[in-house]
């Protein structure tokens, strides 16, 4: 499963870099928004396919308990929460 998401990860970056340079426009910082997550990208997609190669896989690793859930889920509301404060413009 890593090295598809590795793979996928390293095609959707390397097709952003090429995007990014394919952009015919004279301010510099039309590039960089692409190119900076066609980085990423590809920096995330060798992270998951690294280790995949590297041997054999350790133990998975263990589920959060119950009070690491809750903490996770309470982060998920405030954030949901802050982006409906947000105003709406059109």
């Amino acid at each position: 499963m890593n090295l598809l998401c590795g793979g996928l990860f390293l095609a959707l970056g390397l097709l952003s870099l090429v995007e990014a340079l394919r952009i015919k426009d004279a301010w510099q910082g039309a590039r960089l928004m692409p190119a900076a997550l066609g980085v990423t990208l590809v920096a995330l997609g060798i992270g998951h396919v690294l280790p995949s190669t590297a041997g054999p896989a350790g133990a998975p690793p263990a589920w959060p308990d119950a009070p690491a859930r809750r903490r996770v889920v309470f982060m998920f509301g405030v954030l949901a929460q802050y982006v409906a404060g947000l105003p709406h413009t059109r």
